[in-house]
């Protein structure tokens, strides 16, 4: 029980300390450079997300099917 309780607390965490840094950044390229800039970038996380998980974990990329 102690060992599962550890691991849910590490990821909760993990999830946390991400989320924030996330809103951190967002906040500071609106400040940078305004809204606008923002919403042009964020579907450019999606694919850098992709990328990442098929070059550095193996995953299979596919495009729905």
């Amino acid at each position: 029980m102690g060992r599962c309780l550890c691991y849910y607390a590490a990821c909760s965490s993990q999830g946390i300390v991400v989320a924030a840094i996330s809103y951190y950044l967002q906040i500071w390229v609106i400040e940078k450079k305004g809204p606008v800039f923002l919403s042009m970038s964020m579907p450019l996380s999606l694919v850098f997300t992709m990328a990442i998980a098929s070059f550095l974990l193996g995953e299979d990329v596919s495009l729905g099917r």
